[in-house]
Formats: structure tokens, C-alpha cells, sequence
């Protein structure tokens, strides 16, 4: 996948687009975490609130989904948002 890809995602990242997690729809404040998850031709970016992040069992949800809905898997890229 080619950098031109992940312009989407990282604009709404850069733009605060994401507001809320996308996990539980809550809004994370300013410890958000932002990810980014790639598959053939798509980027999805996906915002977290702490909670979320920590839940091993709802992060194997969310790659499912992901990976059934888009064929997308996560980087190993991933920061804090701003």
C-alpha cells in the first residue's frame, strides 16, 4: 500500500474528524489512541479511548470487523492523537 493511501485517514486524524471511539462511542478526551489499519486498496483510521485500548478481547473484535468488513489488517504504526 502506498503512502497516498493513508492520506484519508491521517486527514481526519490531523483534522479531529475522529471524535469518538470507535469502539464504544465515547469521546476520549485528549488521550486518544489512533490507528491506522490497511488492507488492499483501503486505509481505515479507527480513534480508541483508553479503555477500549487495553481490552484485548474488544481490539480481536475490532480486527475482525475490520479485516471481514474492509480485508484490512493493523499496522505496526500507532500513536496518541492529538
Amino acid at each position: 500500500m502506498s503512502a497516498s493511501d493513508w492520506l484519508t485517514p491521517m486527514d481526519d486524524a490531523l483534522c479531529a474528524r475522529l471524535r469518538t471511539c470507535t469502539i464504544c462511542g465515547i469521546r476520549p478526551g485528549p488521550h486518544g489512541w489512533l490507528d491506522i489499519w490497511s488492507g488492499a486498496g483501503v486505509a481505515v483510521a479507527v480513534l480508541l479511548c483508553a479503555r477500549c485500548r487495553a481490552d484485548e478481547l474488544k481490539h480481536h473484535m475490532l480486527a475482525a470487523l475490520l479485516e471481514r468488513r474492509y480485508g484490512a489488517v493493523r499496522q505496526e504504526t500507532s500513536s496518541t492523537a492529538p
